[in-house]
């Protein structure tokens, strides 16, 4: 949950025919010959569906661009929207003087953190018992589950409160926005809109809670196999987007790689090649 307010300065650039082509992004460092990132994270999304099926007419990655201006360069920024395991999920890469320099950092980033930093972190660790109410638990939670105590910021917790105005508030127009970092790369969670602030917050709270399996919230929800289906995914809110967006040249997802497994993309790339020969290998009769 992770709509489109902009600054003078930017502009959004909708995806081309030619920027769905994963084949068009040039190959990564795996090395000649290797399948490049966009293709690699293209494959590892539709091999987690986890018992929903993909609409043919959809685009397993959905991207967008924005564009700015560094002096006088144009500089661009990917976004990538994907549903994994049933859950969309959205993904913000660096500036770069292509859009497809762009869309490869993108989908670098994404390699990086949800195969080399999640499949190095396979096992839940013993954590403390956890309060019955969603908040307490979120910062018990955070204080004591290593990808998010151990990163730079210790587990700070921030939210965002965004209030519709276009819905009456008896309807419930309020949505808790929460801003994390886990690996050391910043994550935003949404929940559903509630009536008040603190039902917002709590819910925003369950469904992180449940996101990360956490003892007490891990049965909370199922999976929405329509929602995950629907041939068009939401666009995110526009407060998901980091606060820094002046571009400055050379930011790229080294901020992913340099994250606590310290995985090279070119390792990365080896984990996914072997992930998706062992699915491939699971799916052969005998």
């Amino acid at each position: 949950p992770r709509d489109s307010t902009k600054s003078s300065q930017e502009e959004e650039v909708e995806q081309g025919s030619e920027a769905a082509t994963a084949t068009t992004v040039a190959s990564t460092s795996s090395g000649e010959g290797s399948k490049n990132a966009v293709s690699l994270l293209q494959e590892y999304v539709q091999t987690s569906k986890r018992g929903y099926r993909q609409p043919q007419n959809r685009a397993t990655l959905q991207w967008k661009f924005d564009a700015s201006s560094l002096g006088s360069k144009r500089l661009f920024r990917a976004r990538v929207a994907f549903v994994l395991d049933g859950i969309p999920h959205y993904v913000m890469g660096g500036w770069h003087p292509r859009k497809k320099l762009a869309q490869q950092d993108a989908a670098s980033g994404c390699l990086s953190l949800f195969v080399g930093e999640w499949g190095n972190c396979l096992s839940h660790p013993d954590l403390p018992d956890m309060p019955d109410e969603a908040v307490s638990a979120l910062q018990s939670f955070c204080r004591s589950y290593p990808p998010i105590c151990d990163s730079t910021q210790n587990g700070d917790i921030n939210w965002t409160i965004e209030r519709l105005p276009s819905i009456p508030a008896s309807a419930g127009a309020y949505r808790a926005l929460l801003k994390i970092q886990i690996f050391d790369v910043p994550h935003t969670f949404a929940g559903c809109l509630c009536r008040t602030p603190d039902a917002a917050k709590a819910d925003t709270a369950s469904r992180f809670l449940w996101y990360l399996q956490c003892p007490k919230f891990e049965n909370l929800y199922d999976i929405d196999l329509i929602a995950a289906a629907s041939e068009k995914l939401e666009s995110p809110s526009s407060q998901w987007q980091p606060r820094e967006n002046t571009p400055q040249t050379g930011q790229s997802s080294e901020r992913w790689k340099g994250a606590k497994g310290d995985a090279s993309l070119a390792e990365t790339c080896k984990q996914i090649e072997l992930l998706l020969e062992n699915a491939e290998s699971a799916g052969e009769g005998p």
